[in-house]
């Protein structure tokens, strides 16, 4: 990844890095300012939970803006000591994008990210992109869409991760919320990847990778073998795929709800495991 379209800054106790084009001493500024923006009446927040989401308008020159969406992490325990060997969650979440955007694979364009410059202080760390309008998360379309619009928006579905798996990008959480969906006025779709701290890049993805990698979509039942046909350019799905396939989805959809019913989430922060 060429070191040119991206800059380290150093900001009030800050350090993180900066895409080139977005560099102006007039957003440098407002990065110096981003705890206090976030929680400002300039903000629109998007999500509140364990990570915050929050749209920024923010300077790129005296009368040009860009419309950002900010993500807060706050890692604590062993999240935050792993950090120290794999680096902050914004870090990674900056560094996912460009891998994306250098493989052709869509994503809201980083902008930049910024963690405190002392590991052990237990303070936000945030990552900035940019914002993808008309856009919606693809669970809507698995909820809404009738059975005819559903098989077109899976073809290209289908397309998009045989595409992202054959150049080598594995998503660790490839599920609905990870995915944003915009419809062109063609007909067509685009899809983009989000929680991008979960991408890593591999040689290869074998079969069987592959199948376990699209189990936490939320793919009606009675079209998931039509998917992975499609995922598979037609090529029928034998019955120790679909056993495999099935079986982790199972697995995946039972520990959803032991996590939930032990509220083993909740637990976890109030341990600071999280």
């Amino acid at each position: 990844m060429s070191e040119s379209i991206r800059r380290r800054i150093e900001l009030d106790g800050w350090q993180g890095e900066i895409v080139s084009r977005y560099d102006h001493p007039l957003l440098r500024q407002a990065l110096s300012q981003l705890p206090q923006l976030t929680f400002s009446p300039k903000a629109s927040v998007l999500m509140e939970g364990r990570n915050r989401l929050v749209c920024l308008n923010l300077p790129l020159g005296q009368n040009e803006f860009i419309e950002v969406v900010v993500k807060e992490f706050r890692s604590r325990g062993l999240v935050k000591l792993r950090a120290l060997l794999t680096g902050s969650k914004a870090r990674r979440s900056f560094y996912g994008s460009l891998y994306l955007k250098e493989n052709l694979i869509k994503a809201p364009e980083p902008v930049a990210y910024l963690e405190n410059r002392s590991p052990w202080q237990d303070q936000a760390e945030y990552f900035l992109a940019t914002r993808i309008k008309d856009s919606r998360e693809i669970r809507f379309y698995f909820q809404h869409y009738s059975p005819e619009q559903l098989d077109l928006l899976l073809l290209k579905l289908a397309a998009f991760c045989r595409e992202m798996h054959g150049r080598g990008v594995f998503h660790r959480d490839l599920s609905d919320g990870n995915i944003l969906v915009r419809e062109m006025e063609t007909g067509n779709y685009e899809f983009f990847l989000l929680d991008t701290n979960r991408v890593r890049l591999k040689r290869r993805i074998g079969r069987l990778s592959r199948l376990k990698n699209l189990i936490r979509l939320g793919l009606p039942p009675s079209r998931q073998r039509f998917f992975l046909e499609a995922y598979f350019e037609g090529e029928k799905i034998s019955f120790l795929d679909w056993l495999w396939y099935r079986s982790l989805k199972g697995l995946f959809s039972l520990w959803i709800k032991i996590k939930k019913w032990l509220h083993l989430r909740a637990l976890a922060r109030r341990l600071k495991l999280q």
